[in-house]
């Protein structure tokens, strides 16, 4: 019987829910659990009526869920309602607060161990259950409340006491009382007379009229990291690199369309319905999965999900020795394209596997830890160790070209005072050398393109930088991190709409990563588009992004300027950068702040003007912050104040000062406070500094600009 179940759980434990319902459906029953709210309904209604409808509630119990809120009061309306509660313990812990009352004395289903195959007996007497409509708990695979001494359950049950029940009914108490509103399509009052009532069908229903139609690709398919279930968090790589290698394949199938890694991933530890991630994507079908291993050997759970209902379309379980990592693989792209019967145009379904990137094991698993350490952050020390990873790889296999593209990306980002003790240009070398062995071993690597890329950027060879942003999106063209590169060369040179739309098209295709929603929203800021800008500054927030971010100060900032609120704009366009000190930003703030009075207060404007040589005095050695804040802070200033004469002398002094490799100033004059700076005939000495006029020649010049035998005008 459908809906006779339903499944309680905290977003970190959705692996063993996902799990238990496949199980479930094994056994030939349906249960529910969240991840099938369909688009466009409210959760809660949802919620509430699979849990009227339901029988059984079977609650995953672990760290994560004790602190849940929502947790609590679904358990207190099954409690409420007579359901029989099934709690299942995915850690050895004891239940506390509202869970302590009406846990304690419960029979438990402990699964802290062998928790799959505890998980497995689980679903088999669940069915039995459902099938004969009996509530014999004997069936099922528990351990008798009055025993199990040795667990934490145990000791709590022993050394409980009247105050401590008291208490944790006080807490059942209040999570009961949200109920009332969670349950609320179940106890509306009489409509008042005229007046037609609301059911919860019509909630539904106007929030799915309000929603535009998902419609997506016959053949389309997102896939998601698999989840680590080694219970060993160095092994996070496993899953990873399962996933990409699948979606690398994938991507080479003609008519399936396979989100890039940077848009799928984007989802890692987070709970998202399966729904929304197929919305977000535009895809119709998701494939997610889990990793086990002990010793040499592994077990791989995948199932494929319609996106648009979340039903299970297939599934598959796979022990493997991690020396046939390779063919797992190569299996699983299979098994997709058979179940979506994507068209080969009479070829065989295994002609889709690839050549493998390297015959050994150990260097794959190598270059995976490698971008993993990359991803992961941690300082300076994340790419230093990332580097002695892929250098561990490529000792293994010296024609192993991605590992040799992680390298040269590690270079460019490994501080130089860390690991080999090369100065910073030694690195950059280094990096460069990676990537143009990497290309000759692979000249299809988008890695290295884009290392070579950051590179020639640095430079102040925006053709070179280009060219090679050019090449990676052919071989790349769904990455969205790879678009915000390229957007960050587009605005720096003055191709704004260009940067803007590449942004857009960013977003589109990875709606869910904080930092494309934030430079989105930041580029949109630089071309003047603020109402749009500050709808991605929003949008980045909710994801995540930290209020006193500096991106997003500086969006908001912009905005209060142009709308002449001077107070916020210097509240919010000098929040520090990460690492930036109060020496790099104090200059500028302080030079704003006169110019800003002098603006309101003419009077003051000596002042301002005067200010400069104190607070950037001539010959200094700007750091890389100092110099960037100086370029688009400090100059700025003075473009505000309408004094182009300081404005220039500034601007040229930050580029000065700046340390060798350091690009100074960002998109600002391109900004629209800037078109007077732009119009003036200075202006192309000055851009000709940041390598623009070669870019100009070949790729055509800036928004509103004219290029003429090599002289630029701008309106």
């Amino acid at each position: 019987m459908a809906g006779e179940i339903f499944i309680s759980y905290r977003r970190a434990d959705q692996a063993w829910a996902q799990l238990l319902h496949s199980q479930l459906r094994a056994e030939g029953v349906e249960a529910w659990y969240d991840a099938q709210v369909g688009a466009g309904q409210d959760w809660r209604i949802a919620t509430a009526k699979a849990l009227e409808s339901s029988q059984i509630f079977v609650l995953l119990f672990s760290e994560n869920a004790a602190q849940s809120s929502d947790i609590a009061k679904e358990l207190a309306a099954a409690t409420l309602e007579k359901k029989l509660i099934i709690p299942v313990r995915l850690q050895n812990i004891a239940p506390k607060g509202a869970f302590l009352y009406e846990l304690a004395s419960r029979n438990w289903v402990n699964a802290y161990e062998d928790t799959e195959a505890k998980l497995a007996q689980l679903a088999k007497g669940l069915a039995h259950l459902v099938r004969t409509g009996a509530r014999d708990e004997s069936v099922l695979p528990i351990d008798r409340a009055d025993g199990g001494a040795h667990t934490p359950a145990a000791a709590a049950r022993k050394s409980m006491r009247t105050p401590a029940i008291i208490a944790a009914a006080a807490v059942l108490v209040i999570a009961v009382s949200g109920i009332a509103a969670w349950l609320l399509w179940r106890s509306l009052q009489p409509a008042a007379p005229g007046r037609a009532q609301a059911t919860s069908q019509d909630v539904a229903q106007k929030a799915q009229s309000a929603t535009p139609v998902f419609s997506p690709p016959a053949h389309s398919v997102a896939v998601l990291p698999f989840a680590n279930l080694t219970g060993d968090a160095t092994k996070e790589y496993l899953g990873d690199g399962l996933a990409e290698e699948v979606i690398n394949t994938l991507t080479k199938v003609p008519g399936l369309k396979v989100p890039a890694r940077t848009s799928s991933f984007a989802y890692k530890g987070r709970y998202v319905n399966v729904r929304d991630i197929g919305k977000d994507l535009q895809v119709g079908t998701i494939l997610e999965g889990s990793v086990r291993s002990a010793g040499t050997e592994m077990r791989i759970t995948a199932q494929l999900i319609n996106a648009q209902d979340g039903l299970h379309l297939w599934s598959e379980t796979y022990d493997r020795k991690f020396t046939d990592l390779f063919k797992l693989q190569d299996e699983l792209a299979v098994a997709i394209v058979k179940a979506l019967q994507v068209n080969l145009n009479g070829a065989s379904p295994e002609s889709v596997t690839q050549a493998l990137p390297t015959k050994d094991v150990e260097a794959y698993q190598l270059t995976l830890q490698g971008f993993a350490a990359l991803e992961a952050g941690g300082g300076p020390q994340g790419p230093s160790n990332a580097l002695n990873l892929f250098q561990q790889a490529v000792a293994r296999d010296p024609s192993y070209a991605r590992a040799y593209a992680g390298m040269a990306m590690a270079q460019l980002h490994t501080h130089p005072t860390i690991g080999s003790g090369q100065t910073q240009q030694g690195m950059l070398i280094a990096a460069e050398q990676a990537a143009r062995h990497a290309l000759r071993l692979d000249p299809n690597s988008a890695v290295a393109e884009t290392v070579l890329g950051r590179l020639a950027f640095q430079h102040y060879d925006m053709v070179e930088a280009e060219s090679h942003y050019r090449r990676a999106a052919e071989l790349d063209p769904s990455d969205a991190l790879l678009k915000f590169d390229h957007a960050v060369v587009q605005a720096y040179v003055g191709h704004m709409r260009d940067a803007v739309q590449t942004m857009r098209d960013a977003y589109a295709r990875a709606p869910a990563i904080p930092q494309v929603v934030l430079f989105a929203g930041t580029v949109h800021s630089w071309a003047g588009l603020d109402a749009e800008a500050l709808k991605y500054a929003n949008l980045a927030a909710a994801l995540g992004v930290p209020q006193d971010n500096a991106g997003l100060g500086e969006i908001r900032g912009l905005a209060a300027l142009r709308a002449g609120r001077y107070a916020d704009y210097l509240r919010d366009s000098f929040l520090p950068e990460p690492g930036e000190t109060v020496a790099e930003l104090q200059p500028a703030l302080e030079l704003s702040r006169m110019v800003l009075a002098a603006v309101t207060d003419p009077s003051k404007r000596a002042a301002a003007l005067a200010a400069r040589a104190r607070l950037y005095p001539r010959g200094a050695t700007l750091t890389a912050r100092a110099a960037n804040r100086c370029g688009y802070s400090g100059a700025r200033a003075y473009v505000i104040l309408g004094d182009l004469n300081a404005a220039f002398d500034l601007a040229n002094q930050c580029l000065d000062e700046a340390p060798a490799g350091q690009v100074s100033g960002e998109a600002c004059p391109w900004q629209p406070e800037w078109r007077n700076f732009r119009k003036d005939p200075r202006f192309q000495a000055y851009i000709a500094r940041r390598g623009a006029i070669a870019y100009y020649e070949k790729y055509g010049p800036p928004d509103d600009c004219e290029l003429k035998d090599g002289k630029l005008a701008c309106h």
